[in-house]
């Protein structure tokens, strides 16, 4: 039985499969895996959803800088908010990146930048496949 959850890549183990590992065997990730055996599930409003990943994304993309090597601040929330929307896909967007996208889809000709961390990214419509 699957037992524990890498929160960057979402791949799941048993104990014996992780036992004396110190990473992820799929992705190398040395962050605290998740235990499968303790979840629970909380309502919130679809704001208070957005409060929390927006505040979350922000943080972790402010100290990704001093993450130690096989961590991935900004990676773990990212997949935390992706499978949030596999749970919910009616969530609005949870960070802004998401939220920038969504405009971009929308107005396919605008040239849109994410300022954040010093980094800047452009954001180009999503092509439908």
């Amino acid at each position: 039985m699957k037992a524990q959850t890498c929160l960057t890549c979402r791949s799941t183990f048993t104990d014996a499969e992780i036992s004396g590992k110190s990473a992820c065997p799929k992705c190398g990730n040395k962050g605290v895996p998740g235990d499968l055996n303790r979840s629970a599930s909380v309502t919130l409003t679809h704001q208070e959803w957005r409060i929390l990943f927006m505040w979350s994304t922000n943080y972790a993309e402010s100290i990704k800088a001093t993450d130690q090597p096989g961590l991935n601040s900004p990676g773990v929330v990212a997949a935390i908010a992706g499978e949030a929307k596999r749970q919910a896909p009616d969530l609005p967007p949870l960070s802004l990146r998401e939220e920038i996208q969504q405009v971009a889809n929308a107005f396919p000709d605008s040239k849109l930048e994410l300022h954040q961390s010093g980094e800047v990214e452009v954001i180009k419509p999503e092509r439908k496949n």
